[in-house]
């Protein structure tokens, strides 16, 4: 079921949030760089996490990274945070999802960028 669902899921559903955005690049520009911001302090988080943290807190982060998510429609790190958070529970098992968690997230960033929303330009600076 897991698999099956990380390929259906997308990386960004940009029309989803363009109209989330009312169609405004200064919303959509909001919109990412919030997602940025909490999605950063999540994976710090999350990495801090693997070894020493407990398992409320560790889904609780995994909870914020997965609304913040789908906040802009970043559907495949969403669906895979929701998988985590209901999957096995020890070090070995957190680092491979801090591992998959940080790709998906990296290939999110490229998206967006390729979207012509983390450029300065867009960003207003």
């Amino acid at each position: 079921m897991y698999a099956r669902d990380m390929k259906e899921a997308i990386v960004l559903d940009l029309t989803a949030l363009r109209a989330s955005a009312d169609h405004n690049p200064r919303i959509e520009r909001q919109m990412v760089l919030l997602f940025m911001g909490v999605a950063e302090l999540c994976l710090v988080r999350i990495q801090g996490l693997v070894v020493r943290g407990d398992s409320r807190e560790w889904q609780a982060v995994l909870h914020d990274l997965k609304g913040a998510s789908a906040y802009i429609h970043a559907t495949e790190l969403a669906t895979l945070c929701k998988h985590i958070v209901g999957s096995k529970d020890d070090a070995v098992s957190r680092m491979g999802a801090y591992t998959q968690i940080r790709e998906a997230y990296e290939g999110l960033v490229i998206s967006l960028r390729n979207a012509g929303l983390l450029t300065r330009a867009t960003q207003g600076e």
